[in-house]
C-alpha cells in the first residue's frame, strides 16, 4: 500500500520512488499489495519493478537471510493459474539448497496469515515442518502495528480493533504487521535476529529478539 492507486506511471516515483532512490542508497524490493493491483497503471508494475519472469514474488539472500517474498493479493485479479504458479514457486524454493542451508528464514508479504485469503491458501500448502523452519514473518495492509507470537492466539494491536482478536492461524514463528508509516529494523549475528519496531516519529515501539534454530532437517520433503 505504498500507494492508494496505480493511476498513473509517475504515481510511484512522486509517491515514494524518488525520496528513496535519493535519500536510502540501499536496494529496495517491492512487494505487492491490493492497492497496487488498482488503478488504470497497475500493469506498469513490472515496468517499475522489473523481473525478467513478470512475477511479482521472488526470493533472495543477504548476509546469512534467506528471504522469500510473496504475492498475497494476486486474487485481486481472479487468476487462479497464477496463484497454483506462486505455489508451486514456493514449494520448490523451500526445497532448494539455499533455503535449508540459510542461517535465518524470513518470508515478507502484504497480507498477514489471520486474514486468510490468497496468503493463507499460499502459505499452508507446505508441511508444518516447512513452516516451522521460518524464523519470522512481516507483513502490513492493516496500516497499524501489530503482531502475533508462537502459541498465543490472540493479536496484539494495543489501540487497534484487532487487539486481542483471536485468530486461527498459530506458527512456530513471530508475525510482525508493519504501521502504515513506520518501519521494522532487522539485524542479526550468528546466535539470533534482533528486531526493532520503529512507529512515524522514529520512536521505537517494539523489540524482539530471534534465537537461531539449532538444525533444519534435510532434506525438508514436502
Amino acid at each position: 500500500d505504498m500507494v492508494s492507486a496505480m493511476i498513473g506511471r509517475n504515481i510511484c516515483y512522486d509517491a515514494f520512488l524518488d525520496s528513496l532512490v535519493k535519500n536510502c542508497h540501499q536496494a529496495y524490493y517491492c512487494i505487492r499489495g491490493n492497492h497496487e493491483y488498482r488503478g488504470g497503471a497497475s500493469g506498469a508494475f513490472f515496468d517499475l519493478f522489473a523481473d525478467p519472469e513478470q512475477r511479482s514474488y521472488f526470493a533472495f539472500q543477504h548476509k546469512g537471510i534467506f528471504f522469500i517474498l510473496l504475492d498475497s493479493d494476486g486474487d485481486q485479479r481472479d487468476d487462479s493459474v497464477y496463484i497454483e504458479k506462486q505455489i508451486d514457486w514456493l514449494k520448490k524454493t523451500v526445497g532448494s539448497k539455499e533455503f535449508q542451508q540459510a542461517e535465518y528464514r524470513v518470508v515478507i508479504a502484504h497480507k498477514p496469515l489471520f486474514l486468510g485469503n490468497q496468503i493463507k491458501k499460499i502459505f499452508n500448502q507446505l508441511s508444518v515442518q516447512e513452516r516451522n523452519s521460518i524464523d519470522l514473518m512481516i507483513t502490513g495492509h492493516v496500516h497499524a502495528y501489530a503482531k502475533v507470537l508462537p502459541g498465543n492466539p490472540l493479536v496484539y494491536a494495543p489501540g487497534n480493533k484487532l487487539d486481542q482478536t483471536e485468530h486461527k492461524q498459530n506458527e512456530s514463528f513471530p508475525q510482525l504487521i508493519n504501521d502504515a508509516s513506520g518501519y521494522i529494523l532487522v539485524n542479526k549475528d550468528s546466535e539470533k535476529l534482533s528486531v526493532k519496531v520503529f512507529d512515524r516519529h522514529l520512536k521505537c515501539v517494539d523489540k524482539l529478539l530471534i534465537k537461531r534454530k539449532k538444525s533444519l532437517p534435510n532434506p525438508l520433503k514436502f
